[in-house]
């Protein structure tokens, strides 16, 4: 059995941050592998620079003592990048903390300017709320597109989300979640017939659902394995009602000798349940990174 399990090296991090990602508990049966994934689960949320585990022998024969010892980082990240090519430049800059004031809630702000768009978004992530093992969220976003000379349309969208995931059983994640957006989309005379009909103010809520099956061996590093994450986004109140959905499943495994690979499927898709045509910014592009 764990006698104690004991916190080390942590000047800035709120120790209940670390032992909420901990899969074993003083006076829980002790065993190498939850003490491994619970090694890897702390390294996964990337605010240590290392993780080190060790074993000692307890008061008592059959009782054992675990040192968890992490070493801190800075957690602070700025990011900025810009180029161009002939579809225009493009700018984007974005400050992170997976910290904040040592309590392991993660805030993100980023913005993306082109030539005819801009997206700005700030989010909040706390990961264990109040030592729920639930993770909580909420994000503000804004977007406009402006294709006014090219295509004859405008859009402009802003919203709030927000929701929670949690472990409903073992190793199957359910989240739970509420997205609100107002849009306005303006056209002029060389935009097509359907994209005149869209003209006009739109206020669209969904209730988003998340179902996440995660057998890989361990979160940090991972060598095998799979992950099946699929996400559906229902329309409560919408003119269009779109109905969206995404999948993807990721197998890794280890193709030679310390040569970990991944196979990946992904498909998503996008279709208004009352037969009306789904709005331009509503509609699926292949995103860049999957090309």
């Amino acid at each position: 059995l764990v006698e104690r399990i004991n916190i080390l090296g942590n000047n800035v991090t709120n120790e209940s941050v670390i032992r909420g990602e901990l899969l074993i508990d003083e006076g829980d049966p002790f065993t190498n592998l939850s003490l491994n994934k619970s090694v890897s689960k702390i390294k996964s949320r990337n605010i240590f620079n290392q993780v080190k585990s060790e074993i000692e022998n307890g008061s008592k024969p059959d009782l054992k003592i675990i040192n968890i010892e992490v070493e801190e980082k800075p957690t602070g990240e700025i990011s900025a990048g810009a180029g161009t090519g002939t579809q225009g430049s493009t700018f984007g800059f974005g400050i992170k903390e997976n910290n904040f004031l040592g309590k392991g809630v993660s805030l993100d702000t980023n913005f993306l300017i082109s030539t005819d768009t801009f997206e700005g978004k700030f989010s909040v992530t706390n990961p264990n709320y109040k030592n729920t093992d639930r993770s909580v969220y909420t994000s503000i976003e804004a977007v406009e597109t402006d294709n006014y000379k090219t295509f004859g349309y405008k859009t402009n969208k802003t919203g709030i989300s927000l929701g929670t995931s949690f472990e409903y059983y073992d190793d199957f994640y359910l989240g739970v979640g509420n997205s609100n957006f107002y849009e306005k989309i303006e056209t002029n005379s060389s935009a097509s017939a359907r994209q005149q009909a869209q003209e006009g103010d739109y206020w669209d809520t969904f209730v988003n659902l998340d179902f996440n099956y995660d057998k890989r061996n361990q979160k940090f590093q991972t060598s095998s394995g799979f992950r099946s994450f699929y996400s559906l986004d229902m329309p409560i109140i919408s003119d269009t009602n779109t109905l969206k959905n995404y999948y993807n499943h990721s197998y890794y495994f280890d193709l030679f000798e310390k040569n970990i690979s991944t196979v990946s499927f992904y498909f998503e898709t996008a279709n208004s349940i009352n037969n009306k045509d789904i709005k331009l910014s509503e509609r699926i592009t292949i995103p860049s990174r999957r090309l």
